[in-house]
Formats: structure tokens, C-alpha cells, sequence
């Protein structure tokens, strides 16, 4: 980082090399340090990053690996909100840094050049190794480091993060901006080399088939009580009291059982249950996908514990 340093939260969001890196000094690409946002938030993969699109910063997926399943998880998002007495960021009364399990509004950015001319530089793409600023959209809030108080972790010296624009004093004209002070100040560091984005981790192709693997652990891990907890959700939701859900009562059914599985492998989990293709899933179908081959003492104890639901 260009004038702070970078934080703990900070170097986790900028570890998002998931996608390709550009040559140095062609700026920064969406899916390498960087996802692009649109006009209504519709993803823009491999499009240069420019000065006021909405991005949010993503932590590499491979960080958290699913240890059961060897399949990386949905990445962490970095965001930020207003002070509160509940999350404190480490630097005194300003607003929050922190990482957040699911993109939001809270975790969408802006980048505005350091030099304070916004005008000049809008719409232009994001330069590799410039001095920028980083602004939280939602409260117009930069992102700051505080190197007055510099904490030691497993990973070196890091400065604790936290959003504040700090403003310079002295007459502010249209030929005369403020530019950005030291804690506001970033740069986007991409390798110069290609092949520094290449993962040569063994990690488990994200298929259909692993997702319903990692929903059968779960289940497994909850044991009969998982079951029917869960089975009392899907009846909650069945507004038609056919024992079938549509796709998007589903997904939320099991985000609020805590499953914690991103878009894409929310779709491929559906796609497998959904063996009629009618866009609904019934109890047996989906229980037939995740539950896999069962002993008779096994299948007992699940029809005993859907039985007593009944």
C-alpha cells in the first residue's frame, strides 16, 4: 500500500488474484484484485476496472477450503459500515472494516484517484501501481490505515484498518482539488509474472457432485436432529402444503439451516435435486440426492424421524 501499509483485512482482500493478471501498468481487471459492477450490479468478468465503478473486494476462495471436502468455499467480502458498539475497528471513533460472507451494499467500493481530480480521471481504467483512493459507496467513507498503532500477527507487521476520509485544510477550487491524505492513500500491486496467478494447490473441482457432498456432511454432522430440523424448515416454507418448494425458497430454506454456499453452487445444487426439471423440488427428491446409499438401520431412523413429523 502506497502511504499506510496494509492491514490484516486488507492484505485478505487484496489475495483475490482468482482470475487473470494483467501486464503491469494496464490496470487492474475484475476477478483478479477486483470484481466490476455495472448499472444494476450485473457482473462484468475480465473488464478493466475504472475510476467510480462499483467493485467489491473479494478474498481468494481458496483460503477457506473446505478441510471435509477439499472444495473451496465462497470467498469473504471486504466492507465496511457506521460505528457501533458492537464492532470496533481498532483506530478510535470511526467507521467499521471488516469482512463480510456475502457481497452486499456494504461491501461495494469505489476507486478515485489520489490527486483528488475526479473529474480528469473518471471513467478512465485503474492504473497498476498509482496512488488511489478506495471509497465506500454507501457512506462516501476511504479507506484507511492507522500506523500509529501497528499490530504484530504471523504474517509481519500489519496496521489496523478503518474507513475515514481525511481531508487537508486550505481553499478547495475546480483547478485546485484535495488530494487524498497518507492513510488514504493505496496502490493495486499485480505480479509482472502470469504464471503467479496459477493455483497448483490440489483442490476438488467444484461440481455438482461436491456441493451435494457438502450438504450431506452437514446433514451428517447434525445427525437425526439435522434431518428434521430440516424438514421443519421445508414445511414452513411450503406455502402450497404439496411437500414441494420452488428454487428460491429452497436456497433460503437452507441458508437459514446454515448451509453457507455461494450463488453458482447454490444453482448447481438445485440443478442436481431438481430431477423433473420443473423448477420445484420435493422433500423425496431433494432427500434422495443428499442423503446417498443407506443401510436399512440408517433408512429406519430417517423414516422414524420424518414420521414423528408428520
Amino acid at each position: 500500500a502506497a502511504g499506510s501499509g496494509l492491514g490484516a483485512t486488507a492484505a485478505a482482500a487484496a489475495a483475490a488474484s482468482t482470475g487473470r493478471l494483467p501486464d503491469a501498468g494496464m490496470g487492474a481487471t475484475a476477478g483478479s484484485t477486483a470484481r466490476a459492477f455495472g448499472a444494476g450490479a450485473a457482473a462484468v468478468g475480465g473488464e478493466p476496472v475504472r475510476f467510480g465503478d462499483r467493485v467489491c473486494l473479494a478474498t481468494n476462495p481458496s483460503l477457506r477450503a473446505d478441510p471435509a471436502t477439499g472444495v473451496v468455499a465462497p470467498p469473504y467480502f471486504l466492507a465496511s459500515d457506521r460505528p457501533n458498539n458492537v464492532i470496533g475497528s481498532g483506530a478510535g471513533v470511526t467507521q467499521d472494516v471488516f469482512l463480510a460472507p456475502r457481497a452486499g451494499t456494504l461491501t461495494e467500493w469505489r476507486f478515485t484517484p489520489a490527486d483528488g481530480n475526479d473529474a480528469a480521471w473518471d471513467g478512465s481504467p485503474v492504473p497498476a501501481g498509482a496512488e488511489v483512493c478506495l471509497v465506500h459507496c454507501q457512506t462516501n467513507q476511504a479507506l484507511a490505515a492507522s500506523e500509529t498503532a501497528p499490530i504484530a500477527t504471523a504474517f509481519g507487521r500489519e496496521l489496523p484498518l478503518y474507513a475515514r476520509t481525511h481531508k487537508s485544510s486550505g481553499i478547495v477550487t475546480r483547478d485546485r482539488p484535495r488530494p487524498a491524505q497518507a492513510p488514504n492513500r493505496w496502490a493495486i500491486l499485480l505480479s509482472e509474472d502470469a504464471a503467479a496467478a496459477e493455483d497448483r494447490r490440489d483442490f476438488r473441482p467444484l461440481t455438482a457432485d461436491a456441493i451435494v457432498d457438502k450438504v450431506r456432511l452437514a446433514l451428517r454432522e447434525r445427525g437425526t436432529y439435522g434431518i428434521r430440523a430440516l424438514g421443519k424448515a421445508f414445511r414452513i416454507l411450503d406455502d402450497r402444503r404439496d411437500g414441494r418448494l420452488d428454487r428460491e425458497d429452497l436456497k433460503w430454506g437452507l441458508f437459514d439451516f446454515g448451509l453457507r454456499l455461494s450463488d453458482e453452487e447454490f444453482e448447481m445444487l438445485l440443478d442436481a435435486v431438481d430431477t423433473s426439471g420443473d423448477g420445484l423440488v420435493s422433500y423425496d427428491e431433494f432427500l434422495l440426492a443428499v442423503r446417498g446409499p443407506m443401510n436399512e438401520r440408517r433408512r429406519a431412523v430417517v423414516e422414524e424421524a420424518f414420521r414423528k413429523l408428520d
